[in-house]
C-alpha cells in the first residue's frame, strides 16, 4: 500500500480470540482473520479494512506461538 501512496492505518486487536477447537487450521485462521476485521471496522466504519492472522501448524497442531514451541521443544 505504500508503494501505491496509499493512506492507511494499522489497529491492533484488543479483543480476545475466540474460535472453536472443532475448526480446521484454515477456518481457524479465517475466522481470526474475521475477528480482527470486524474490530477494526467498528473503529473505522467507513474505511476499507484488510483482515489478518498468522497461525503456525506443525503434524497438524497449532503452535500458540514460535516462542513457545521453542521453549517446550
Amino acid at each position: 500500500m505504500d508503494l501505491m501512496g496509499l493512506r492507511y492505518t494499522t489497529e491492533v486487536c484488543t479483543e480476545p480470540e475466540c474460535v472453536s477447537a472443532d475448526l480446521s487450521v484454515t477456518e481457524t485462521v479465517k475466522q481470526l482473520a474475521l475477528q480482527k476485521a470486524l474490530f477494526a471496522l467498528r473503529l473505522h466504519p467507513n474505511g476499507c479494512v484488510i483482515g489478518a492472522d498468522t497461525i503456525v501448524e506443525l503434524d497438524g497442531e497449532i503452535i500458540e506461538t514460535i516462542k513457545k514451541f521453542f521453549e517446550n521443544n
